[in-house]
């Protein structure tokens, strides 16, 4: 078991910056398949929720509980990548196809967000995301729109305005290729000798420490 978790837990790890590289560089044009971005971060979502439940699981050693909601979790978010072309023609039916997987993908989501970034974090996005259901219950200008809730999951779930909108399309295109962009730097050697040459030319004058970090970090 402990194995099986580990390589499982592996693999999910491996495969976000594969797959952030993959869509960076669009290797998926070269082969002639054409994949949205809603459909690419939803699989990083599966793949990071069901890390979540294995880097912190609930007992000492993550068991079958935790690789039973990894796995919902990322064939959650895996349904809403493999439909997402057909739903975009059919975005008024809410069907049980749509909100109830929809419905796991948020939940296990939010729980993988308090495991990974705490209580405090998960508690305000639960917050916003139950204000969308019960917006209607506030008084004056805080009253929100009524909308069935299977209206509301499917939004969250497969909208281009919901989770996998355009704040988590920055983290893929941007954050994720500085991210790993700095690791090459690191790995090869390139950082040191940034540094390094920030130090020989800047080291040595008057408020040197300042301009050893600003010369370096501008190289």
């Amino acid at each position: 078991m402990d194995k099986f978790n580990g390589v499982f837990l592996r693999v999910c790890l491996a495969a976000i910056p594969v797959i952030g590289i993959g869509w960076i560089l669009a290797v998926t044009d070269y082969f002639g398949v054409a994949l949205t971005f809603q459909q690419v971060i939803a699989v990083v979502l599966g793949l990071a929720c069901a890390s979540a439940f294995l880097t912190y699981p609930y007992f000492e050693k993550p068991g079958l509980l935790e690789i039973a909601l990894s796995l919902i979790a990322f064939f959650s978010w895996f349904w809403m990548a493999y439909n997402f072309e057909d739903w975009i023609v059919t975005a008024h039916e809410r069907t049980p196809d749509k909100w109830i997987p929809g419905a796991l993908a948020l939940i296990l989501m939010m729980e993988g967000l308090r495991k990974a970034a705490g209580k405090i974090i998960a508690c305000l996005v639960w917050v916003l995301i139950l204000y969308a259901f019960l917006g209607d219950h506030l008084p004056g200008a805080l009253e929100a729109a009524v909308f069935p809730p299977t209206k509301t999951i499917t939004y969250f779930y497969a909208d281009n305005n919901g989770v996998p909108g355009l704040v988590l399309q920055v983290v893929l295109n941007l954050v994720l290729a500085f991210i790993i962009f700095g690791k090459l730097m690191e790995v090869s050697g390139g950082t040191s000798f940034l540094t390094d040459l920030a130090m020989g030319w800047m080291g040595h004058r008057r408020g040197g420490p300042a301009k050893v970090a600003v010369v370096a970090s501008s190289a």
